[in-house]
């Protein structure tokens, strides 16, 4: 579990939250983002091994909470990094990354 209150406030994609993982394995992966605005799009990209992983997200809807995110069935290995990078809508907006959580599953 990774928290976060790192605020990016522009358009290009920002590490915010990362965990080492320890043991190889399959994962679940859960993240958390949230932005200040209520109009535009800010987005999320979660990376495994320092490499983009899945689709990023780029339709928050929300200023509350904007987005659930969770893949299953992610193959992580001993000592690879998992992280999410936020990017805003625009520079004077701001997008966060609450919450990091990883389970392994098998």
């Amino acid at each position: 579990l990774a928290q976060s209150t790192t605020r990016v406030a522009n358009t290009a994609y920002t590490k915010t939250a990362s965990l080492t993982c320890s043991v190889s394995g399959t994962y679940d992966v859960y993240w958390d983002c949230f932005r200040s605005t209520t109009s535009g799009t800010s987005g999320s990209q979660l990376y495994i091994g320092g490499s983009a992983y899945g689709t990023a997200n780029t339709t928050f809807s929300s200023n509350i909470h904007a987005q659930n995110n969770h893949l299953t069935s992610v193959q992580i290995n001993a000592n690879q990094e998992v992280a999410v990078y936020v990017r805003s809508r625009a520079t004077n907006y701001n997008a966060y990354c609450g919450q990091l959580t990883i389970v392994q599953t098998a």
